[in-house]
């Protein structure tokens, strides 16, 4: 039986060492593989959360403006209404 073995191990070396290296190869890309997802999930997180930032700040810029066009329009009620006063 011992012989059947080291008859075999020794006849077929090279494919016993050729699965073992795919295996760990294997092992190594699926690896790399979880780390760049990981990556590529933090990226898109921090990237998620500057787009919102963007969006909030133009929507807070948006609602100042909205703000300064109102008092614009108020007083140039107020401005017409002095000049109709005063023409009188």
């Amino acid at each position: 039986m011992e012989e059947v073995k080291e008859n075999f191990i020794s006849k077929n070396w090279q494919i016993i060492v050729g699965i073992l290296t795919v295996a760990f190869a294997a092992g190594g890309i699926f690896s790399e593989f979880r780390l760049m997802h990981k990556e590529i999930d933090e990226i898109k997180k921090e990237t998620d959360s500057k787009v919102q930032q963007i969006i909030e700040e133009r929507e807070r810029k948006a609602g100042w403006l909205q703000e300064q066009e109102e008092r614009i329009d108020e007083l140039e009620e107020w401005k017409s209404f002095e000049d109709g006063k005063a023409s009188k």
